[in-house]
């Protein structure tokens, strides 16, 4: 199946999650206004891949790489391999979103370093992630809490860890004890397996949030607008 679009409906976001996107008050309580009256426009594009678009470290746009170097060699510094990169694809060009995806040397961490931007905005987040035997996971991110997270994911949350790489990574390590402690294990991961979890990563993200009809499918007139526009 081809990549699939979607929107999201600013009407469905809780009053918490605006809260935790706004940049300020003042933004935050125009959205609360808008809420009842369908919330505010969201018109960016959120694909639900099929598959995991990998790319070269060479072939990334620059300013991803650049994003990129100092967290990977923090990760491989604290014994984790680099493994591959991929891009996610957005519809529209002034936006980017892509990741590098590295793996413990024991296998059972993958560390991720998240990169996204749009022409307001640039975000990069690391994480490490144990997947458990009952397929839940256990997630320590610098990323701070902004949209409802997924019930199986078990999350400690460190955003003063956001460029220190190695500092997440040892937390992870003591988080990962701390599950122990509750009978959840981690599985021993191959390169297979990372790509297997990170695509049903990105598909649950957006199964969940259209799940709460937070997103909605983008009109295929959108589509071709947008595509459009990359074609000119």
């Amino acid at each position: 199946m081809p990549t699939t679009y979607y929107m999201l409906h600013g009407g469905r976001l809780t009053v918490a999650e605006y809260w935790r996107i706004a940049p300020d008050l003042f933004s935050f309580g125009l959205c609360v206004f808008m809420k009842p009256f369908g919330g505010m426009p969201f018109n960016f594009s959120i694909p639900r891949i099929e598959k995991i678009l990998e790319v070269e470290w060479d072939d990334l746009p620059p300013v991803v790489t650049r994003q990129f170097k100092g967290p990977v060699q923090g990760f491989e510094a604290a014994g984790v391999d680099y493994l591959f990169a991929y891009e996610l694809p957005v519809l529209e060009r002034t936006r980017l979103g892509a990741a590098a995806v590295l793996l413990s040397k024991d296998a059972l961490t993958v560390a991720t370093v998240n990169y996204c931007q749009d022409p307001n905005t640039r975000m990069r987040q690391i994480n490490c992630v144990a997947v458990f035997d009952d397929d839940t996971k256990g997630v320590t991110t610098s990323m701070k809490l902004m949209m409802n997270s997924m019930p199986e994911y078990r999350t400690h949350r460190h955003p003063t860890a956001a460029n220190d790489p190695e500092e997440l990574y040892e937390l992870h390590q003591k988080h990962l004890e701390d599950w122990a402690d509750e009978s959840l294990n981690p599985q021993r991961l191959d390169g297979a397996a990372v790509r297997k979890h990170i695509l049903e990563g990105e598909q649950r993200h957006v199964d969940f949030n259209i799940e709460r009809r937070v997103y909605i499918p983008m009109q295929k007139a959108e589509i071709r607008r947008l595509r459009d526009e990359n074609d000119d």
